[in-house]
This record gives C-alpha cells, structure tokens and sequence, in this order.
C-alpha cells in the first residue's frame, strides 16, 4: 500500500521510500502481488477459523472434519466472490488495460484456491467428481465477479455510484439471492437428495454447500449426479459467454482516470 505525502512531494510507500524516476507509485498499483500476499493470508485465516469448532470438540474423524472444510471452502468462495471485487472497486479503476488487469486476478486468485481445495480428497474423503464440480463451481462464480468488475473499468467514472453498483451485484449474488430463493420455496432445506435441490446451484454462497453435501447413502461422503453435472455445464458456458463478451466490449479503455475528488485516501497495493 502507498500513500500521498504531500500534494507538491513525492507519494511515499508505507516504509517512507519514494518511486525511482516517478512521481507517484501508479505504475504499481494494479500489480496483483499484493492481492496474492492479501488472499494467502485470508485463506490461512479461512482454514484455521473453519477448524475451530473441530478443534474444540477434540474429535479429528472424517465425520468431525468434513462440516469444517464444507466452511471453509464457502469462505472461498465468499472471498472470492465479495471480498476481491470490493477491494478492487475501493481503488483507482484501470481503464487503458482492464481485460489484463481482471485476468491477471482471476490466475491470483484461482490457483490458491485450488492448492486448498484439492487436498480435501485426502483430508476429507471427498471424491475427484466432488471436488472438481466444487472447482468448477468457484471458476464460474469467479468468472462473474470478474465480469462486473471489467465493466467497472471500463464504464464507471471512478466515483461512488459505480463502487456501489458492482458492491451491490456481488453482495446481492451471495447474500440477498440466496434469501429470494428461500423465500420462493426454490431452496429446499430440507435433506439432500440425490438431484440437485432447486436453487441450490444458482447461488454462489449455496452452490458449493450443495455439491459437497453429505450423501451417505451414496456409499461416498459427498456425491454429485448426472444433474448436478449437467446444471454446472449450462453455468460454465454461461459464465464463459459472459466473461469473454465483457472483455470483448471492455477490452478497449478511455484512458481516462478517477476524478480528482475520488483520489485522496486511495488505498492501493504494491
């Protein structure tokens, strides 16, 4: 993160060092190596909380276990679809390199969460299917977010409608659909069953819970069918017609920046 000294000096990192042969630290405010440091550390921070309950009971079964990484992988995806696209609105927006900018990101962000969710075929039991429809499911998710976020860097003026707008979208996917859906008798929460449950799968927060929900009868953990599979097939090609047609309309930025009343108390990441 860097800050701005004064408005005749040079901006200054948080150690006090000023940018060799630049004015300012813009050049490295879109690097994702702060991002990649920010979400380490939220996904270490995601894995011990997760356990604690497991901690606590003093059990360390399968049984035990498996409720814990259920959470935490929620919590990967609530990161990935909330917690990344508000804090990149809460910076100044890219607009010359927005489709670089987002990808660039979306590699950051994808590649830990798999290095998390993969081992729980060892630790959790779970099989290849699950585990690889649960992927799937956090690279559509991820796809969106990423989509709203190409049209904030292409379209918005920088100020506070466009932050609210693209906060508002990815709150309302994770939070307030699940409520609608519940409401409209679309969420059964009643117990799993061998098919997808309506509306399970068309929310970031419930999907994954859905595809790695306790199928004993199964013979297996967790389970996922023909269905779930054939649901997660419609959202990956929607998710991908929707990312590649943002970038495509978005590819091309203004160049133009914030307004100057949006830049004071800027936090960016180097």
């Amino acid at each position: 993160m860097s800050r701005r000294s004064e408005a005749s000096g040079p901006e200054l990192d948080l150690f006090g060092k000023a940018p060799v042969g630049r004015a300012d630290w813009s050049h490295r405010r879109r690097e994702p190596r702060g991002l990649a440091l920010m979400w380490t550390v939220y996904l270490m921070l995601a894995t011990v909380v997760s356990l604690i309950p497991m901690v606590l009971s003093g059990q360390l079964s399968g049984d035990v276990y498996r409720p814990s990484a259920r959470v935490m992988i929620v919590m990967v995806m609530v990161g990935l679809m909330v917690l990344w696209p508000m804090l990149r609105v809460s910076q100044p927006r890219n607009s010359a390199q927005p489709v670089l900018d987002v990808s660039r990101d979306l590699g950051v962000l994808f590649f830990p969460a798999m290095v998390l969710v993969w081992p729980q075929a060892v630790l959790a039991g779970w099989s290849v299917p699950v585990l690889g429809a649960a992927s799937v499911v956090l690279v559509v998710w991820g796809l969106i977010a990423g989509s709203a976020l190409l049209w904030w860097h292409r379209y918005s003026a920088g100020g506070v409608i466009g932050r609210f707008a693209v906060t508002a979208c990815v709150a309302g996917l994770a939070a307030a659909l699940p409520l609608v859906l519940a409401l409209a008798g679309r969420l059964a929460l009643g117990p799993p069953i061998a098919t997808p449950a309506a509306g399970w799968l068309w929310s970031p927060a419930t999907a994954v819970w859905e595809v790695l929900r306790e199928r004993s009868w199964t013979g297996m953990p967790a389970a996922v069918s023909g269905a779930h599979w054939s649901v997660l097939r419609v959202q990956i090609a929607i998710a991908c017609v929707i990312f590649v047609v943002s970038a495509a309309v978005c590819r091309g930025g203004s160049g133009a920046v914030d307004r100057e009343d949006d830049r004071p108390g800027e936090l960016s990441i180097d």
